[in-house]
């Protein structure tokens, strides 16, 4: 009996006092590595990994907003390349040309696309987020 209570104590004692090797994030993974008496040090890699995480969440947010910028200035580009295609075909086709004038907008619904914009673009930058193509 005496010799089962000395072999429980000597495991509590492994159990219960930090181990030697140093623990890292890394060694989350494996539970096997920890024992009880690494608690304080787990409590510092938690720590350190939620400020790791916290600092992937704000990288990500940045990176969605430049995906997002950049599929603006994706549509815009690919806008212009098909309005300078049909310039191009105009420039060649006259009755092309024609069934363009047609579609231009008059001086005064013109001057409302512009006003409409104008106002798109003062709501995208007071909200900062925007993706409406202007």
């Amino acid at each position: 009996l005496r010799k089962v209570a000395q072999m429980a104590n000597e495991r509590r004692r492994t159990f219960w006092e930090p181990s030697p090797i140093p623990r890292t994030s890394v060694d989350i993974a494996n539970p096997s590595k920890w024992v009880i008496g690494d608690l304080t040090r787990l409590k510092q890699v938690m720590r350190t990994i939620e400020a790791e995480i916290a600092l992937w969440e704000r990288q990500k947010a940045e990176h969605i907003s430049a995906v997002i910028e950049l599929e603006s200035h994706l549509l815009k580009a690919t806008a212009k390349k098909e309005e300078i295609v049909s310039f191009s075909r105009a420039s060649q086709d006259p009755e092309f040309a024609k069934m363009l004038m047609a579609r231009t907008l008059g001086p005064e619904h013109l001057e409302t696309q512009i006003q409409l914009r104008r106002d798109i673009k003062a709501r995208c930058s007071k909200s900062h987020v925007c993706m409406v193509v202007y």
